[in-house]
């Protein structure tokens, strides 16, 4: 499995869903979805794999420890089954979903449903 793989996916999801500067999306940058920042981003180290990250914003001032309760509580039903997980983003402290694919099992209409 090669990054131009996901190269392909990625354009072809872009040609899909009328995105346009398929490179940028490649290289993980933003993509905006019913006000959701999405990032694809696929590590040099598997190649076999993509990760979408989900930007679900930041937590609330008066109820943080809350939140990260519920979060994490989540990841103890969803990372059984190989779902996503849930993180705090170290660089701007917002709320993350993180889920990956292979990219041989995805194309460029699944992805968009995905989304």
């Amino acid at each position: 499995m090669s990054h131009e793989n996901f190269i392909r996916l990625v354009n072809d999801f872009c040609d899909v869903t009328g995105l346009d500067k398929p490179m940028r999306v490649v290289h993980g940058g933003p993509i905006s979805i019913n006000r959701v920042i999405f990032s694809l981003i696929q590590k040099d180290n598997d190649l076999q794999r993509f990760f979408i990250y989900s930007d679900f914003g930041a937590f609330p001032k008066n109820s943080t420890t809350i939140a990260y309760q519920a979060l994490l509580a989540q990841n103890l039903f969803l990372y059984p089954d190989n779902g996503p997980v849930f993180a705090v983003s170290p660089e701007t402290g917002r709320a993350l979903c993180i889920s990956h694919y292979l990219v041989s099992e995805m194309n460029a209409q699944k992805l968009s449903q995905t989304f």
